[in-house]
């Protein structure tokens, strides 16, 4: 059987999802592009006091004939209802912006947490010594994927001696633990602040209730901070276990 480095091939599969995920990146970037020009124009309108007026106009019918479209008035309260239809319709579309954000930045940690899953796979088939069942090797395996991420930092220096602390430094960790928590308001609080992000991100200035603020930028640098985080775990498995990597790929991961 051909021996293949786990962590070269989990830190390959990252850098493949990642090249997909920036294509459709760029593609929510262009929507969310058009989507703020319209706000702005539409907040412009309406804080302008653009002329609303609407000429009455004769439409041709499809069998011949004509019908009269009516027209629009430019008065105070037409031009109020109308402001606030405009209203209605910017905060709509900064509502969509704020989807395509919260469902771009979703798939992104769901990329992150798969090859992470790998980590945890390739430590446990490592091991088929110790746990020679499958069965028991996947069980404990699911069971250390559902921790959280300090408890899995905790795992792997404890048995394999690897320090995440000491490779990635103390604020990439806990820039890592902030985008994990705010997956968790993303998907299980519609992006609200709850007691549990307080909690687990100490020195947050959000209140509980607070909307996160959730940006292209942040999504950026998550991407960019994800890249560095595998980058560096590879390198440092290879320094100090290069026998571990060299177990051969599980046929789930092929």
């Amino acid at each position: 059987m051909e021996n293949t480095p786990y962590s070269n091939s989990i830190s390959e599969r990252f850098s493949q999802d990642i090249r997909l995920f920036e294509l459709y990146q760029k593609e929510i970037r262009k929507t969310i592009n058009k989507l703020e020009t319209k706000i702005i124009e539409l907040q412009r309108h309406v804080d302008g006091g653009g002329s609303i007026a609407i000429l009455p106009k004769a439409i041709p019918k499809p069998y011949g004939g004509f019908a009269t479209r009516v027209g629009l008035d430019d008065t105070p309260e037409i031009r109020e209802l109308l402001s606030f239809a405009m209203s209605r319709r910017i905060d709509e579309l900064k509502e969509y912006v704020d989807i395509s954000l919260r469902m771009a930045f979703s798939y992104l940690i769901s990329i992150f947490d798969a090859r992470f899953d790998d980590i945890i796979v390739v430590y446990f088939n490592s091991i088929r010594n110790i746990f020679p069942d499958d069965k028991v090797r996947e069980s404990k395996s699911n069971a250390l994927s559902r921790l959280g991420f300090t408890e899995q930092m905790k795992f792997f220096k404890k048995n394999i001696g690897l320090d995440f602390g000491a490779i990635l430094g103390k604020e990439m960790i806990k820039q890592i633990i902030e985008r994990r928590e705010c997956r968790n308001l993303v998907v299980h609080n519609s992006g609200f602040v709850d007691k549990y992000y307080r909690r687990n991100v100490p020195g947050t200035n959000l209140s509980v209730g607070d909307k996160y603020p959730l940006d292209y930028t942040y999504l950026e640098s998550s991407i960019e901070l994800f890249s560095l985080f595998f980058m560096h775990y590879y390198s440092e498995l290879e320094r100090k276990m290069g026998a571990f990597i060299d177990v051969p790929l599980p046929r789930s991961m092929t």
